[in-house]
């Protein structure tokens, strides 16, 4: 029978993975479609999770999702002042997940207020919280017998955060990196996307079902993101199809892999059992992706081949092995058993090259931000609305066989103004500060409102 025991790979754990409000339940489909072992529960900002270490290690390792995973420290505790907070610090296993006397974690604290009651907890000195959890870890360590060395290759220092709710006490310590930094999408512009919006605009997309329907008819799919900037959308959608997980084998290091409760051995059979799952239908899709911006179609260049470099696909691996560092962006394109595009120039430019072809759109469109008045804070600003108007346009001439148009806009009411045509939100996430809507078209005119 395996270990129950606190720090073993059978123990229970209570996780908390971090994600976008908006996206939780997103989040929590993903999990269960990935076949994540555990008890799900969606709240606020995230997902808590009750698994053993292989739920820990798989959310680090597949959701696409997930900006941190973090691991709860034993059960929230009341902690009105500070004897009792002292208290609660002192009866948390710190040994299993810290490797004491080695390093000094990172230390966060955050006190929060609720609305209901109009109070803050009372203990909301945060710099004073910090130095009582500083000084409960110095404790633990003091009764260790011997310190333990800090593994070689660690990259980043322990984080241990503390939340403080209405004097209720919860700590964790960070088991993930941040899990939107995939790696390969180093050549950003300003206001670039997030890897994990990206990721949740294609998942909440149905574009591997019609692909599958594309390849059941025996056409192509064509994937067209006419505003790409620097790609998240576009490898998103490419290492989805391909059944990448998310950063591949060079992921960063994970602090979890520093616990010194860790099963090395245990986690490299998890790990290696993730294993690349390409869509049955992954030949018939066209990753088409176009900007008018000639530099940032050149980003996009440069991290398509980074994305390329990394996938654990057969055909790729080959390239790899026989060129190493030497392969080109063209060798290891030919290597995929998919097509991928990149075009600068106008939307009205590119929509010629898809004539007649079954065609999807899946994009961030410009959202025209402004920091002036309270007009540009709800519209945009002019020239965005220009983009929108010209996208409607053209959707309106039905040159493209439209099998689905997804835009995530920050000014919804802007957007389905211009464009004149009805649009319904499919998901509506926080994207930094600001609320964003990801509209699918009906494929209708807009109706205009009456008196």
């Amino acid at each position: 029978m395996a270990s129950r025991g606190v720090g073993s790979p059978g123990a229970l754990r209570r996780l908390f993975l971090v994600t976008s409000p908006g996206l939780e339940r997103s989040l929590e489909r993903e999990l269960q479609l990935l076949g994540v072992p555990g008890q799900f529960e969606t709240l606020h900002g995230g997902v808590a999770v009750h698994g053993l270490a292989e739920t820990m290690w798989r959310c680090t390792l597949q959701s696409r999702l997930a900006e941190l995973v973090l691991l709860r420290l034993g059960d929230p505790f009341h902690a009105p002042d500070v004897r009792s907070l002292d208290a609660g610090l002192q009866r948390l296993p710190w040994h299993h997940y810290l490797r004491l006397g080695a390093m000094t974690p990172i230390i966060k604290v955050s006190s929060v207020m609720l609305r209901r009651f109009q109070e803050k907890s009372r203990l909301y000195h945060t710099k004073l919280i910090e130095e009582r959890v500083a000084d409960s870890i110095r404790a633990a360590a003091n009764l260790q017998e011997q310190e333990v060395a800090s593994p070689s290759g660690a990259a980043e220092l322990p984080e241990v955060r503390l939340r403080l709710r209405h004097n209720e006490a919860q700590v964790s310590v960070a088991a993930s990196g941040l899990l939107h930094k995939r790696g390969a999408r180093k050549a950003i512009g300003d206001a670039s996307m997030r890897e994990t919006y990206a990721a949740a605009c294609v998942l909440a997309s149905p574009m591997l079902r019609r692909l599958t329907a594309a390849a059941h008819h025996d056409e192509e799919l064509v994937l067209w993101d006419p505003f790409c900037g620097s790609g998240a959308i576009l490898l998103e959608a490419l290492e989805i199809a391909l059944g990448q997980a998310p950063g591949g084998p060079f992921s960063k290091y994970h602090p979890f892999k520093s616990f010194p409760c860790h099963d090395a051995q245990e986690y490299e059979r998890v790990a290696k059992s993730i294993q690349p799952e390409p869509n049955a239908s992954i030949s018939k899709l066209t990753l088409l992706g176009s900007d008018q911006s000639e530099e940032q179609i050149q980003r996009l260049q440069s991290n398509l081949r980074r994305c390329l470099r990394r996938l654990q696909i057969p055909s790729i691996q080959a390239v790899r092995e026989a060129k190493g560092k030497a392969s080109s962006r063209e060798e290891l394109l030919e290597a995929l058993p998919c097509r991928v595009q990149l075009v600068q120039g106008s939307i009205s430019k590119v929509v010629k090259r898809l004539q007649g072809r079954p065609t999807m759109i899946v994009t961030n469109v410009p959202f025209g931000l402004a920091s002036g008045g309270k007009q540009d804070r709800e519209w945009g600003l002019p020239e965005a609305s220009d983009t929108y108007g010209q996208l409607g346009r053209l959707l309106r001439q039905q040159r493209a066989d439209w099998r689905g148009v997804y835009c995530l806009a920050a000014f919804p009411d802007s957007f389905r103004t211009h464009t004149g045509l009805d649009w319904s939100s499919e998901l509506r996430f926080l994207s930094g500060s600001r609320w964003v809507d990801l509209l699918s078209w009906s494929g209708s005119v807009r109706q205009a409102r009456k008196g």
